[in-house]
């Protein structure tokens, strides 16, 4: 079981320190539930 175990630790720990450091945006605190959807409002998008 530790045979296993340890090297997928390991593997974890160093893909998460390459994504912090590699600018990847990974949160720690859950899951956030951005309405926004990152679009612009409505009214920003239509044409006049």
């Amino acid at each position: 079981m530790a045979k296993i175990l340890i090297p997928v630790v390991i593997v974890v720990a160093l893909a998460m320190y390459l994504l912090m450091n590699a600018g990847g945006d990974i949160s720690m605190s859950g899951e956030t539930h951005d309405v926004s959807g990152g679009h612009p409002p409505a009214e920003q998008t239509q044409q006049k």
